[in-house]
């Protein structure tokens, strides 16, 4: 007897955002995902733009473009869609009428008005803008915080990124910690790689091989970048040579969000400091790999994460590497990183990142384990 395949729905929505934490890890599954049996999928994408995307990366899915209320306001569309339309869609429309069997969630959007017909599975990446008092700013957004958090409560499986992140959402969310699956982010595969053209990508930005120092990341507040670049000028301070100068600190990464919470990308230029400072933007995997492979360490003092990708990378290069430390630091990098206190960190020598087990953070591996889950 032939067996069935199941039909498995997946929420698009962030691919219009592909420089968010969520919008890398959709495209990075997806890319997976389009290698298995690419017709039991259907991505629901809110625009051709997103379909645009999936083209550029090579990802050869099923998609359908279900546009949101042109008249509503931008927070609106979005709920209405995860809400209303896209379960009405998974549910009477898809694959041909039949619906879907199971729906795939990249982040806590299961509709809470009742329960869907199908099985959802929700991938929570971590419990921040429900316990950082810096993302409640007001009625709405406690709603807002108060709806995701009753999504994930609706889901019937829960897929997050670490332990750390997974005893979180149990406490926050009150759901049996039996429910969430552990699976690990992923870094993709051209960090593996050694990378190509070092030499030119570090003279564009006025950098010698092993003579800087890397961050890469997002300017929210809880980032610490201002913390960062305080604690190296300190540093500087206490050399005898003028590092300040020939040591810049680069920073990979902007504003994702106009929001004030990235009030530190707005600011950070008006820093009285001595240190050289190169900001570089977001930039291309390619040459991410190139400032990796040629930085003398990276450095990273968020107060708070749920993983921290680039510090993985980071990590599968080999590079030595200073961390805030906070539990999800110590569950990824152990032994391989340098500590110091996310309260008031003192930049310190880091250690060689060597050995690090690299082999747990294919996303081939992380897609699998996905679909062990999806599917089963």
């Amino acid at each position: 007897m032939t067996q069935t395949k199941r039909r498995i729905g997946i929420n698009g929505w962030f691919l219009q955002h592909p420089y968010t934490g969520i919008g890398q890890y959709t495209i990075n599954l997806l890319k997976e995902f389009a290698k298995k049996d690419a017709s039991k999928f259907l991505v629901v994408v809110p625009n051709e733009a997103c379909v645009e995307r999936m083209k550029q990366d090579g990802i050869d899915l099923p998609t359908t473009i279900l546009p949101p209320l042109s008249w509503a306001p931008a927070s609106i569309q979005k709920h209405w869609w995860e809400q209303v339309q896209l379960p009405g869609f998974f549910e009477k429309q898809a694959f041909g009428g039949a619906g879907a069997e199971t729906v795939w969630l990249p982040y806590p959007c299961v509709t809470w008005l009742r329960k869907p017909s199908y099985t959802t599975i929700v991938t929570v990446h971590d419990t921040i803008p429900w316990t950082e008092k810096e993302y409640s700013r007001g009625p709405l957004s406690a709603l807002a915080h108060a709806m995701s958090r009753g999504a994930v409560r609706q889901a019937d499986h829960i897929i997050t990124v670490s332990e750390t992140s997974a005893e979180s959402i149990a406490k926050v969310c009150g759901v049996p910690r039996e429910t969430i699956h552990v699976i690990l982010n992923g870094v993709a595969d051209v960090f593996f790689e050694k990378a190509v053209r070092v030499e030119e990508t570090l003279k564009t930005y006025g950098l010698a091989h092993d003579r800087y120092f890397l961050y890469v990341g997002g300017y929210d507040a809880r980032k610490q970048v201002k913390k960062l670049v305080a604690s190296y000028e300190k540093y500087c301070k206490t050399q005898p040579e003028s590092i300040s100068s020939s040591f810049p600190l680069v920073l990979v990464g902007g504003q994702a969000q106009k929001d004030d919470l990235y009030a530190d990308f707005l600011t950070l230029q008006d820093s009285s400091g001595t240190v050289k400072i190169v900001t570089t933007g977001f930039v291309s995997d390619e040459v991410l790999n190139a400032l990796y492979e040629g930085c003398r360490a990276f450095l990273h003092f968020s107060r708070v994460e749920g993983f921290n990708v680039p510090a993985v990378q980071a990590l599968v290069k080999n590079r030595p590497c200073v961390l805030s430390d906070i539990p999800v630091h110590r569950e990824i990098a152990g032994e391989y990183a340098t500590y110091v206190n996310p309260d008031d960190p003192s930049f310190t020598a880091p250690a060689l990142a060597e050995k690090f087990p690299r082999d747990q953070y294919h996303w081939s591996r992380s897609a699998q384990q996905h679909l062990n889950v999806i599917e089963s």
